[in-house]
């Protein structure tokens, strides 16, 4: 029974294997897709990694905007503005020197934050100032004498916020930082309102991302600056930064990032609104309808990563101070302030100690300030990376599927290999055209996984089923019919009816006559040794003519022709010309046993056709592809009635109706052999008509 199951499951493959090819494939994506919800993250890690070949193969960092330049506090700036102003953090003339300096730039931004003032008193008149101011209160009579020294010495501590200040009105194209917290106590700074974006349709940003608390720059810088933008990083699971938020939800109103707010104060953009962005969740920030920045639902935009570190041109930042000063005092500067005009200044810092060092597709330290520049690239230049619904995906991975299901069941397994090889290669393009041209982020891994999942279930199945059922029937027939017909077989194994049929067939029964005699003289070594010689012989003539052998019952040999291959109408034929050519063959034998002084062998062949059952016929333990009836029983007897009329070969009249116009024969009359009642005519058979 459990055979017969396993032969009804190849019969349903031979049958429909396409259809069931595509619904194998749509079960592998079926898992694809439970695995991808249940393991989400796992999932979405390979995918990103993905991404991250992708920009590091195919990004050319040429394409890069050359004006936005990087102030760098690197190490070196560090340790060389030590002995002039201490440690880290320095008071705020410094900053003030540095944007003094860049009078021309279009837009600078500090990736700085100035959340606390600047205690430091530093240069001798304001030493000296203070030194009076304390002397004459303390000996004054004044009321409150404690809290109106503490004002005094704070306006001295706040004199560099307010140069810093200065410097920002004066320039009037500064841009600072500030951060957005959550889990802390909710805040009301209504003092940065002025910085929130003034967007249409605000019913489509619920789901921006909201802060209850921020951490902004001193109210006095805040007054004096043209923007304040958050440099809040969203690194993903897996640690990369390749998504920034556009905007930011505080106490219901949207705040712009520090990249967006300069991108928008360099386009001049007069109008923010949000739009959907098709049937999906995401949409597009409009500015001034003329450039559309993709992003997703909760605010944040994917970074369109330009190059790897120093991609964009960065100075360091003690060069800049000290050109200042050399500017100041009449001398030529070591960097010449006309190469930052009309440019869109970033200072930042790429010093270890400072904690500004990120992690992105393209190194472990990469610096956020320089993240801050490809986003304002990717807004001014609108390349953005873009990264279809889900259902384009799911789309393409149900064409992949059906692809896949359709054409892997009708290849052989190495084939069926080669060509799935080539459909991922061909799709693996489509991705990395679409990354290089379009800036398009299609998923590699869910299909390519679907791809190679869909061919090696199919492959199973197949395995499981046709090759093993192929398998068996080589290892059935390879010993019974010659390897011609054995590939035949297993072209269309849907033709071997292993189950029973009743066919007209041609039987052939060949015995050697007094081979129990002889052999009883003999050692037992002798008479296998020649009764395998005589049995090779006329096996080999039945494989000539595709006959199949059945069985060896001793010296006698059963073969069959008609079967299993289709189509062999001229099987009395064939059984004929094995008949004679065994005679030949026989001849050829007994000459060399007489020249050796051995006794020739005699036989006997009988042959009938008729309609005969084959099929596999046994136990659960062994099964023989045989035939049976009365037919085969008929051509067993006359066999043995050569001896009677001294002949070689005998056929029925049914064989002989089949061959008549083909065959030489001479009529021996009717016979009526055992377990018949009805006699049979038999015709001796003496070899083929001339053609």
């Amino acid at each position: 029974m459990r055979q017969k199951l396993f032969y009804e499951l190849c019969k349903l493959w031979r049958r429909y294997k396409y259809f069931l090819g595509v619904l194998l494939s749509l079960f592998v994506l079926g898992i694809i897709l439970l695995s991808s919800f249940c393991f989400k993250d796992i999932s979405a890690t390979f995918e990103k990694k993905t991404l991250d070949y992708r920009f590091r193969w195919l990004t050319n960092p040429k394409e890069a905007r050359d004006d936005i330049v990087i102030i760098d506090i690197d190490e070196e700036t560090i340790k060389n503005m030590e002995g002039l102003y201490g440690r880290w953090p320095w008071t705020r003339e410094v900053h003030g020197d540095v944007i003094k300096y860049l009078k021309d730039a279009k837009a600078i931004a500090l990736d700085v934050l100035f959340t606390e003032t600047s205690r430091a008193l530093v240069s001798k008149w304001q030493i000296e100032s203070a030194v009076i101011k304390v002397d004459e209160i303390m000996d004054s009579e004044l009321p409150q004498k404690s809290e109106i020294l503490k004002d005094v010495i704070n306006s001295f501590y706040h004199d560099y916020d307010r140069l810093l200040a200065q410097r920002c009105v004066i320039s009037g194209n500064i841009y600072l930082s500030n951060i957005f917290q959550s889990g802390g106590e909710e805040m009301q700074e209504n003092w940065i309102n002025r910085f929130a974006l003034p967007i249409k349709f605000t019913h489509n940003l619920r789901a921006i991302k909201r802060f209850d608390s921020v951490t902004s720059p001193l109210p006095l810088l805040c007054d004096a600056v043209k923007g304040v933008g958050h440099i809040n990083m969203i690194p993903d699971d897996d640690g990369p930064v390749r998504r920034a938020y556009t905007l930011i939800n505080f106490n219901d109103k949207f705040y712009p990032s520090l990249s967006l707010a300069v991108a928008m104060d360099v386009l001049k953009v007069k109008e923010i609104e949000v739009i959907p962005r098709g049937n999906t969740p995401d949409k597009w920030l409009s500015l001034d309808k003329k450039i559309k920045i993709p992003i997703n639902e909760d605010g944040t935009m994917f970074i369109n990563y330009k190059g790897g570190i120093k991609t964009y041109k960065y100075y360091p930042y003690y060069l800049l101070f000290a050109s200042n000063y050399l500017i100041e005092q009449g001398q030529e500067p070591l960097i010449d302030p006309e190469i930052f005009k009309d440019k869109i200044v970033l200072i930042g810092s790429t010093a270890a100690g400072l904690m500004d060092l990120r992690v992105n597709p393209f190194s472990s330290i990469y610096p956020g300030v320089e993240m801050h520049a490809n986003i304002i690239d990717n807004i001014l230049s609108n390349s953005f990376l873009q990264r279809p619904p889900f259902y384009v995906n799911l789309i393409v991975m149900l064409f992949l599927s059906i692809l896949i299901g359709l054409f892997i069941p009708k290849l052989k397994p190495f084939a069926g290999a080669i060509f799935t090889l080539e459909i991922l290669t061909l799709y693996l393009l489509v991705p990395i055209y679409l990354f290089n041209y379009e800036r398009i982020w299609l998923d590699i891994f869910q299909p390519g996984l679907n791809i190679m999942g869909s061919y090696l279930v199919i492959l199973v199945y197949r395995f499981m089923t046709v090759e093993q059922e192929r398998k068996k029937t080589k290892e059935a027939f390879q010993h019974f019919v010659n390897a011609t017909v054995v590939d035949e077989i297993l072209k269309d194994p849907e033709k071997l009816k292993l189950w029973g049929e009743e066919k007209e067939l041609t039987v052939l029964f060949s015995d050697i006559r007094g081979f129990t005699t002889f052999a009883e003289n003999l050692p037992p070594t002798v008479v296998v040794s020649l009764l395998n010689e005589y049995l090779q012989i006329m096996t080999d003539v039945v494989f000539k003519y595709d006959g199949t052998l059945d069985k060896y019952v001793g010296d006698e040999i059963m073969a069959f022709y008609g079967v299993p291959l289709e189509g062999q109408t001229d099987h009395a034929q064939r059984a004929c010309q094995t008949a004679l050519e065994m005679m030949r063959r026989l001849h050829q034998l007994n000459e060399l046993r007489i020249k050796n002084n051995q006794p020739p062998f005699d036989i006997g062949i009988g042959i009938n056709t008729g309609k005969m059952v084959v099929g596999n016929i046994g136990s659960d333990l062994k099964k023989d592809y045989t035939i049976i009836g009365d037919n085969v029983n008929l051509g067993a007897r006359l066999e043995g009635t050569n001896k009677k009329y001294n002949t070689n070969i005998i056929i029925s009249e049914f064989t002989y109706e089949k061959v008549k116009d083909k065959v030489e024969v001479r009529e021996l009359g009717a016979e009526t052999v055992k377990g018949k009642q009805k006699s049979v005519r038999i015709y001796e058979l003496l070899g083929m008509k001339e053609v």
